[in-house]
């Protein structure tokens, strides 16, 4: 649903090619939480992966930076 909003969306009025290039943060973060979750052998809380992988905070910071820099 974020794609079909990001592409879709007619009533956004700042720069659409910055809110375009946060879906690339939002497929690496899907994709390196679904690679965390499924190479790990014992079974966590899944806000724990989050808040503990490095990676998927800077793409949550990059993410959030770029939405905010969209505006």
């Amino acid at each position: 649903f974020y794609f079909l909003y990001l592409f879709f969306n007619e009533n956004f009025s700042g720069s659409r090619w910055v809110l375009g290039l946060s879906a690339v943060p939002v497929v690496l973060g899907i994709l390196r939480y679904l690679y965390v979750d499924f190479s790990s052998s014992s079974i966590y809380e899944p806000t724990d992966y989050v808040y503990k992988d490095r990676f998927l905070v800077t793409i949550v910071g990059v993410w959030a930076a770029l939405i905010f820099f969209s505006f």
